[in-house]
């Protein structure tokens, strides 16, 4: 700050600029911690604000799964490869049960 234009006198300017150097010096540690405080409640804000966006997100999250996975094994297909002949037999929805000619001895 400028003190030399207040119209003071030399002892008055003087005292003035004392005083504000003491308040300086007394107030920094208490800007620097408030500044530190304020970084780590900052901080924790945008955790809360990521963990609760989070929460958020997956309370609300709607998905068909059980209607993809209802009628899974319906809708496999079965192929069975005869090693002698390399032939393939594909079975389809209902037709997956296993006759006496499917199972060698």
């Amino acid at each position: 700050m400028n003190t030399n234009n207040l119209g003071l006198s030399t002892i008055a300017t003087a005292q003035i600029e004392r005083m504000i150097d003491d308040a300086a010096w007394l107030t920094y540690p208490l800007h620097l911690a408030v500044g530190i405080i304020k970084t780590f409640v900052y901080t924790f804000l945008a955790i809360l604000c990521f963990v609760f966006a989070v929460c958020l997100w997956m309370f609300t999250a709607k998905d068909n799964r059980a209607e993809l996975i209802k009628d899974f094994a319906k809708d496999q297909s079965i192929y069975r490869v005869d090693t002698a002949t390399n032939a393939v037999t594909v079975e389809r929805e209902g037709k997956q049960q296993m006759d006496e000619t499917a199972v060698g001895t």
